[in-house]
């Protein structure tokens, strides 16, 4: 009985120090993980053009913020979780900055149609400290899932509305062709029938201009800017009484001048009593953003 409790005892023993050797073991690899990983992201942070400085959590998610770089006395927080919301931490676009600081006025209406992951639409919010208010429309998933956690990052939920909905020239389900569902990725197509090929596509909720504000009795806006990567002629098309709206000032849009009928969005604007007072061509590309403004506010 005696040896038997010894035998016991030292298995005991055996079995314990072996489990201290194994916990030991594992926090030292887990500690070496831990300085490979965070080298490798240290890296990642200096070569982004803004550091990523923060954890953040909502809804149980914990994920990576970033500070744009637009200098407010509120900062703008935009979700980090792709390399592609990374680079949209610094603002290229500069023209559409400037426009929104220039027209937009205290009290004033802004539509963000293709607000990707919202940045347009927190600036245009903090412009005048909050006094404006905000709709924007993004039809992709993934952009539009980061756009409303932006939105929440920046407590900005009473002042942007958002709508997991497409603008174009007929009120109905149509394919939404993605070129990625990665978030923060462009260049998606509204198309009006079926792609032939095995394209990464879903059914969205589209609509007229027209058609959303009488059905939703929301505002007419004062400023529109449109970024549909191709389809902004189709969001003016069903925008007739929206652009004859009197209170109408400005219209940013971002046109293709390799579509055979970029000019008809000119056409359409020009119709409808504005004019081109700005194009900026993006470098490389025939890739422009022009800005329209209404006649009788020139």
């Amino acid at each position: 009985m005696g040896l038997n409790l010894k035998i016991y005892k030292f298995i005991q023993n055996e079995a314990m120090e072996l489990k201290n050797r194994i916990s030991r073991e594992l926090f030292f690899w887990k500690r070496r993980i831990a300085r490979i990983l965070g080298k490798g992201i240290a890296l990642m942070i200096r070569l982004l053009p803004i550091s990523v400085l923060w954890k953040g959590e909502i809804l149980n998610q914990i994920f990576l913020i970033g500070v744009l770089d637009y200098k407010r006395k509120n900062r703008i927080l935009l979700k980090v979780n792709s390399f592609t919301n990374a680079v949209r931490l610094k603002i290229k676009e500069q023209e559409t900055v400037r426009w929104l600081e220039e027209y937009l006025k205290v009290g004033e209406v802004f539509y963000d149609i293709g607000a990707n992951n919202g940045t347009f639409s927190l600036i245009a919010k903090e412009i005048n400290g909050g006094k404006n208010e905000v709709y924007a429309f993004e039809p992709g998933f993934s952009n539009f899932n980061v756009l409303c956690e932006n939105i929440f990052l920046n407590h900005s939920q009473k002042l942007i509305k958002s709508f997991n909905v497409a603008l174009s020239d007929k009120t109905g389900l149509l394919p939404f062709v993605y070129s990625s569902i990665s978030s923060g990725a462009a260049m998606h197509v509204l198309e009006k029938s079926l792609p032939s090929d095995k394209s990464l596509y879903q059914y969205v909720i589209s609509y007229r201009i027209d058609d959303f504000i009488k059905e939703l009795d929301i505002p007419y806006p004062n400023h529109i800017k449109i970024d549909v990567d191709g389809g902004e002629l189709g969001v003016l098309m069903g925008a007739t009484n929206t652009l004859a709206y009197k209170n109408l000032r400005s219209i940013l849009i971002e046109i293709d001048e390799e579509l055979e009928n970029y000019k008809d969005n000119n056409i359409l604007l020009e119709r409808a009593g504005f004019k081109l007072k700005e194009r900026h061509v993006k470098t490389g590309s025939k890739i422009t953003n022009c800005i329209f403004v209404k006649n009788k506010f020139i």
